[in-house]
């Protein structure tokens, strides 16, 4: 394919990684594998890869709390970035209220362990709500007036939905 042209993917390609997905982890949910295999544009290799990567970065990440009322993190996913209900077809809506509640002070690994606990607890709860649903969120940005973004912790927020949730971010609103 020269340089910058589209590749148009067919059929096979697609079912053809998924299938191989689901033959890498069974038991995986079909969900998942469809989502790490889509991201990765139907590429077997690379998206085994990435779920290996990201079932590594779970084993080490999840097993962590956020930490004791008043903890950066504790803080972080009661007050940073919330799961605040469902929009009409079921998808977790969550909050990112801003730098104002994530001071530099605070560790940007207990922030984002608490804005990880906060995901994991609204796509529990939405698919405890509606099993069928399509395991995607809206994510709002809310800044106030005169407020600057934290762009370390933008970017690191970013990288941890792209890597561990692909697929997973419906719309996101600024």
């Amino acid at each position: 394919v020269a340089k910058g042209a589209f590749l148009m993917l067919g059929r096979a390609d697609v079912t053809g990684c998924v299938e191989a997905m689901r033959g890498a982890f069974p038991g995986m949910p079909e969900r998942t594998l469809a989502q790490f295999s889509a991201d990765w544009r139907y590429d077997f290799k690379r998206s085994e890869a990435a779920l290996i990567a990201s079932l590594k970065w779970r084993e080490e990440t999840l097993p962590r709390a956020p930490g004791p009322e008043g903890s950066d993190g504790a803080t972080a996913a009661a007050r940073l970035f919330t799961h605040r209900g469902f929009d009409h077809a079921g998808r977790a809506v969550f909050l990112y209220h801003g730098s104002r509640f994530a001071p530099k002070k605070w560790s940007a690994d207990a922030v984002m362990l608490g804005v990880v606990h906060t995901l994991e607890a609204g796509f529990a709860a939405a698919d405890a709500r509606d099993p069928d649903n399509d395991g995607t969120a809206v994510i709002i940005l809310y800044l106030d007036r005169g407020s600057k973004l934290d762009m370390d912790l933008a970017k690191r927020f970013g990288r941890t939905i792209g890597a561990h949730y692909p697929g997973r971010a419906h719309k996101a609103l600024i």
